[in-house]
């Protein structure tokens, strides 16, 4: 009977242990992130880390008007680029504030970034609210290196080597000329262009 007593309450003693060593686990500290959101007209967005020239999150715009939004890690420096036609002849617009297309996420809790209208008349990608002016967002300078995945779309002199044909109607937009032209025109692989042939509505 001793020997059973002593073995409930050795046993008993291991369950209380166990018990109390489980409650004193710490809760894990959950990790911030950068919420990345915008309007487009119609635009996949693409988040790289700008250190490895990895992809970290996509996000393709929905809705009327078409809103994106990415969730991101902090404490990383990223790259965006906007994609439209994504699959077939598709275009890549950078995301440039000014001269940075690095932006640093250096928040240490959620930071919520607001891009507003996205527009790539220019060429690349420029947001109507400038991302630099939130704190936790700086800015990483500037690069120009394409990512592995990206160049594939990219345009190079190459794609330009050959022979063209183009055409011209000026109005108002051009008070020095009104009217058409069309031409044929070759570029050749030093980036050279030469004009063929060139005709104009005003011609003798």
């Amino acid at each position: 009977m001793k020997k059973l007593l002593v073995v409930l309450a050795a046993m008993l003693l291991l369950a209380i242990m166990a018990c109390s060593s489980g409650g004193d686990a710490a809760a894990p500290t959950p990790t911030p992130t950068a919420t990345i959101t915008g309007t487009v007209s119609g635009t996949t967005i693409v988040a790289y880390n700008a250190t490895s020239g990895v992809e970290v999150a996509r996000n393709t715009a929905t809705g009327n008007p078409k809103i994106f939004t990415l969730t991101l890690p902090t404490s990383v420096s990223y790259k965006f680029y906007l994609i439209e036609n994504e699959g077939a002849n598709q275009r890549i617009y950078p995301l440039y504030q000014g001269t940075t297309n690095v932006f640093a996420i250096t928040s240490t809790s959620d930071v919520t970034v607001n891009l507003g209208y996205v527009d790539t008349t220019s060429g690349v990608a420029v947001p109507a609210n400038n991302p630099l002016s939130i704190a936790g967002v700086s800015s990483g300078g500037e690069s120009t290196t394409v990512p592995v995945d990206l160049t594939s779309s990219a345009f190079s002199l190459s794609d330009l080597v050959g022979t063209w044909n183009s055409h011209l109607v000026s109005t108002g937009d051009s008070p020095d000329w009104l009217g058409w032209s069309h031409g044929v025109q070759s570029v050749d692989s030093s980036g050279v262009m030469t004009f063929l042939s060139a005709t104009r509505s005003d011609d003798d």
